[in-house]
Parts: structure tokens; C-alpha cells; sequence
């Protein structure tokens, strides 16, 4: 890691949440932060520390970086809307900490790779929704900004031939598919 860039191993799951879910923090050196936290979300069959080059490097230029772990498509745990709701607590997480991590204002910003860019997606289309999601309602998980590479974006047109199964299932629990939307 850069120098100056200190990182963080924790788990960021509320008390009384089913999953245990793992995140690393890349810290910024305070002289250099910008006060901006990027949750970074990987893609199917990926894991968070496949984006510790990418953590580096925002780091490097003062951003907090968080690489989170949530189920996979098609994976147990990985059906629709648990990585939904395990992106929106990993916001909740740093907004939580901000303090701490030095997010000074308060902006967080989403970064998805192909799967994490479809869930990700489909954050932004429900933000708040507490209610559905059982999150934190006193905690907004709104994101400020999003960065989304490569991913299924059109679900409005007819789905690829090779997606088709894996959001067919994803969606499973959600018979209307409205979470397509994202």
C-alpha cells in the first residue's frame, strides 16, 4: 500500500444481522484526506480483495475506501434483496463511523464492477426504503455519487441469453421484478 495509507480489516454487520459481512477500509494520510468515502461493491465471483489496487490508489488521493463482501448472484444468500440490503448497510456503516474514518462531509459515493454495478443500480432506485430493506431508518443510505463499470444495465430491453437465468433467479423472491428497475 502507498505510504500513509492506513487499512482496516472489520466486519460492518449491525447487531442482530443474520449475515456476518466483511469490509476492508483503506485510510487516506489526514493530511492529504478529502473527506469522502467510496464503497466499493465487486463482481460476480469476486471477492473485495480483488479491488485493493483500485483502494490504493483512491487512498492515495484522500478518499476512505471501503471493499465490501456480499452474496453472489446465484449463490446462497446472493438472492434479491439480501445484496441489496447488504450495499445500503455498508453506507450506513460509514456514514455510522464518520467521524472515525474521517468522512467530513459526509459524502459517500458508490463504485460497482459488473455485478456490484447491477446492485448498486438498484440501491439508488430505493434509496430509504427502510421498511423493505430492514435497514437502519435513522441512518440514510443515500449515495452522493456512483461510479458503475460494465454491468446489465437495460432491463427494460430483452435480457442477453446468458443473463437470463441469472436474473430470472435473482429475482425469484420478488415475483413482480420491479427491483429490475435499478
Amino acid at each position: 500500500s502507498p505510504s500513509g495509507v492506513t487499512i482496516i480489516d472489520t466486519t460492518y454487520t449491525p447487531p442482530g444481522y443474520p449475515d456476518s459481512l466483511r469490509a476492508t477500509i483503506f485510510l487516506p494520510d489526514p493530511a492529504t484526506a478529502k473527506g469522502v468515502g467510496i464503497v466499493l461493491a465487486h463482481g460476480l465471483t469476486a471477492t473485495r480483495l480483488g479491488h485493493k489496487v483500485w483502494c490504493d490508489t483512491l487512498a492515495a488521493r484522500g478518499y476512505v475506501a471501503m471493499t465490501i463482501d456480499f452474496p453472489d448472484i446465484g449463490k446462497p444468500g446472493g438472492l434479491y434483496p439480501m445484496p441489496v440490503r447488504n450495499v445500503k448497510t455498508a453506507v450506513q456503516f460509514l456514514r455510522r463511523n464518520a467521524d472515525r474514518f474521517g468522512i467530513r462531509n459526509g459524502r459517500v459515493v458508490a463504485w460497482g464492477q459488473s455485478q456490484g454495478s447491477l446492485i448498486w443500480g438498484q440501491t439508488i432506485t430505493w434509496d430509504n426504503d427502510h421498511g423493505y430493506f430492514n435497514t437502519d431508518s435513522t441512518i440514510n443510505d443515500h449515495l452522493d455519487a456512483a461510479i458503475l463499470l460494465y454491468g446489465i444495465y437495460d432491463m427494460y430491453g430483452p435480457v442477453p441469453a446468458w443473463a437470463s437465468p441469472i436474473i430470472t433467479t435473482y429475482f425469484s423472491q420478488d415475483p413482480s421484478l420491479r427491483g429490475t428497475k435499478g
